[in-house]
């Protein structure tokens, strides 16, 4: 006969049938009259309600009840659901964050520390007096709370001293002179911007990086020091470099020195003897080779990167990943190599041992990837060599058919439930991961 579980309050009825598990109903499988694989999910049940439901943060467990408890062992919270969302419930804490203001009345600190850029905690002599500072002047490093008396906020935005204090990676506090005379020099610095002039008594040197400008304006002309050197490409006529005051041909315009804006016109045909180098390529057009399947885009020893396109059309000899994959959406998260099914509340669920052949598994790293921009899906691997969720023990060779929980398990005679072939031994009798080929 089917079961009808109900809850405390008698207002939600769960509903069993006879030789089946129900696990989609809440975290615990309901195991149905004359179902045959009772043991495993019996125990489970047990070991779920003893370790209640540990898992990593984020990690929920599935189809929570109002009234259930969670152990997230992440960061040792036991939580609570509330009929709508996980609550933490708090006990003695070591530290404690929050995403929201906190009411208190009091706050005691041992000893100092910062919150979000604030300082907070015992200063000074710790006196329970709450004020105002109206100026804090000093002539040295503010490096001891021995003279704060009072904890309060500092009503005054000028804090008047001859050493800027650092708080993280951010100085803090105002020079009492805006026109910073003592200033003479400001090291190694990884960028600078003006929003005006800069003036220089002496050169200005990039040593090992570049100068860009609009303009390059010279008292009576542009001089390199040394050479003009082209990176690799030619000039006009096959050169390669340019000494200083030599002549050059620049846009075609003439030869020596320039004052104003300078384009120096790079030829599409470089010397033979040079190999281009380019920091970047944009093309407004189509990038043709010279003739028909006889130019490389890299080599055996020197692989592009990425490769980004909208469509690609040719012929692929070669994959870094082993499956076949395609995107649908589950009704939770699912780790790598559960074994997948159609149902849920979505399009796919967890297998849970009903009669029906699994679709695939969650796969790692799919080679191919179908239905790629289906919004919020998860690539199931249809075809091809994937890890595999299993209960043991499984040979190799071994048919693989789907059962509760989302995991395989052998099949001694042929099925035709069966959708994979295992691929190496598992002797253990518990839930392991396996190499398996999909069918």
């Amino acid at each position: 006969m089917t079961y009808s579980v109900k809850n405390t309050a008698q207002t939600v009825t769960y509903t069993v049938n006879d030789n089946t598990e129900n696990s989609t109903s809440t975290s615990l499988t309901f195991i149905g009259k004359n179902f045959a694989g009772y043991g495993l999910a019996l125990n489970e049940n047990f070991l779920y309600l003893l370790e209640n439901f540990s898992n990593s943060a984020g990690n929920y467990p599935p189809n929570p009840v109002q009234g259930q408890l969670w152990w997230d062992n992440t960061y040792k919270y036991l939580n609570v659901y509330d009929g709508t969302t996980w609550r933490t419930v708090y006990g003695a804490l070591g530290s404690l964050t929050v995403n929201g203001a906190v009411a208190f009345s009091s706050i005691t600190a041992s000893s100092g520390g910062q919150v979000s850029g604030y300082l907070t905690g015992a200063i000074g002599a710790n006196t329970p007096n709450s004020g105002a500072f109206t100026t804090i002047t000093t002539t040295s490093t503010i490096n001891s709370q021995g003279a704060i008396t009072s904890q309060g906020i500092i009503a005054s935005p000028t804090i008047n001293a001859n050493v800027v204090g650092n708080v993280g990676s951010s100085h803090y506090g105002v020079i009492a002179t805006n026109a910073q005379p003592f200033i003479t020099s400001v090291g190694t610095l990884t960028s600078l911007s003006s929003s005006g002039t800069i003036s220089a008594s002496a050169n200005i040197t990039a040593q090992t990086s570049n100068v860009y400008a609009a303009n390059l304006v010279g008292n009576t002309g542009i001089y390199s020091a040394a050479y003009f050197y082209a990176n690799g490409l030619a000039f006009q006529g096959g050169v390669t470099s340019v000494a200083a005051g030599a002549n050059v041909t620049v846009s075609g315009t003439g030869s020596g020195p320039y004052t104003g804006a300078i384009t120096i016109n790079i030829p599409q045909s470089v010397a033979a003897s040079a190999t281009p180098s380019f920091a970047g390529i944009t093309s407004s057009g189509a990038i043709t080779p010279t003739s028909n399947a006889s130019i490389n885009i890299g080599t055996t020893s020197a692989y592009w990167n990425n490769v980004y396109a909208v469509n690609f059309l040719g012929t692929s000899t070669t994959a870094k990943y082993a499956d076949l994959a395609e995107k649908y959406l589950p009704d939770s998260e699912y780790e790598i190599g559960t074994v997948m099914m159609v149902g849920g509340t979505a399009e796919i669920t967890q297998h849970s041992g009903a009669k029906v052949r699994a679709i695939g598994v969650i796969s790692e790293y799919p080679a191919y990837k179908m239905n790629s921009d289906l919004d919020g899906g998860v690539y199931v691997a249809l075809k091809g060599r994937v890890p595999v969720k299993v209960i043991g023990p499984v040979a190799k060779g071994q048919a693989l058919i789907g059962t509760a929980h989302g995991l395989a398990v052998a099949q001694t005679d042929d099925s035709q439930w069966m959708f994979a072939i295992a691929l190496e031994d598992y002797s253990n009798s518990g839930i392991g991961l396996i190499e398996a080929v999909i069918l």
